[in-house]
């Protein structure tokens, strides 16, 4: 079993997940010293791979529902049939939600980071960060016994 100093928290602030008000939520708690090997599901909005995804509430989600109202026009969301964000295959080829804008077979997605090999086979937009800072830490431990006298100053 893994040290009190070894155990490490994954939390992610998600600024409207609850009815528009901020929250944070707990994706992972493990030890340090074995990784990070606990698959987070990036989807976590869809029942199956391909179906239309009912999206939680987000900047990005107002963002669209607005802009779909004013500009008139509908949309579905769907999760990519693989379930990946997508790499660059050797044959010039991309998976998962890149690979489905490169063959055109949807018209847009939300959140894919820009990266130079994907600027290749898609346009981005404007690029917007709307949370900036993320702080990873140890959970603190406590001192060792040959500092007990200057526990009390701390």
């Amino acid at each position: 079993t893994a040290s009190e100093g070894e155990q490490v928290w994954v939390y992610r602030r998600c600024l409207y997940c609850k009815k528009g008000e901020a929250q944070v939520q707990l994706l992972y708690q493990g030890n340090v010293t074995s990784g990070l090997q606990h698959r987070i599901n990036l989807f976590p909005e869809f029942k199956e791979p391909g179906t239309p995804v009912a999206p939680r509430d987000s900047l990005n989600t107002r963002m669209l529902h607005t802009f779909a109202n004013n500009l008139n026009f509908s949309y579905v969301l769907r999760e990519p049939l693989d379930e990946k964000w997508g790499t660059p295959a050797a044959d010039g080829n991309w998976t998962g939600i890149v690979g489905t804008l490169q063959h055109q077979q949807a018209d847009f997605s939300l959140d894919l980071t820009l990266t130079e090999s994907r600027s290749r086979v898609m346009d981005h937009s404007r690029i917007y960060n709307y949370d900036p800072y993320i702080i990873l830490s140890l959970k603190p431990s406590s001192l060792p016994r040959h500092l007990a006298l200057t526990r009390p100053f701390k």
